[in-house]
C-alpha cells in the first residue's frame, strides 16, 4: 500500500501516537489520542481499526478502557511519510 493512499486522519493518529511515545510496549489511552485531534469520534473509531486491520497500530484493553500503541511497521510508516514530506521540500 503507497504511502500517499493514507488519509489525512491515519497520518495525524500515527504521528500523535508517536509524539506521545507510544510505541512497542508503551501505549496511551484510546481517549488522550482523541483528545488531540478535532475528528469526530465516529471517523477516529473507523480510522483506528483500519490501522489496527492494517497493522500499523496494536491495542491493549485494560478494565474495558482502550490503550493504542503504533507497531513496528506503524512506525516504519511514519518514517516513510516523513521521508516523503522532507523529499517534497527539497
Amino acid at each position: 500500500m503507497p504511502v500517499t493512499s493514507l488519509p489525512a486522519l491515519s497520518e495525524k493518529i500515527l504521528s500523535t501516537l508517536w509524539k506521545m511515545n507510544a510505541s512497542g510496549q508503551k501505549s496511551v489511552l484510546e481517549q488522550r489520542v482523541r483528545a488531540e485531534l478535532s475528528f469526530t469520534t465516529d471517523e477516529f473509531a473507523k480510522e483506528v481499526e483500519r490501522l489496527l486491520a492494517q497493522g500499523f497500530l496494536s491495542n491493549v484493553t485494560v478494565n474495558d478502557v482502550q490503550s493504542l500503541s503504533l507497531t513496528s511497521l506503524g512506525v516504519a510508516i511514519l518514517r516513510q511519510i516523513e521521508e516523503d514530506n522532507l523529499e517534497e521540500i527539497e
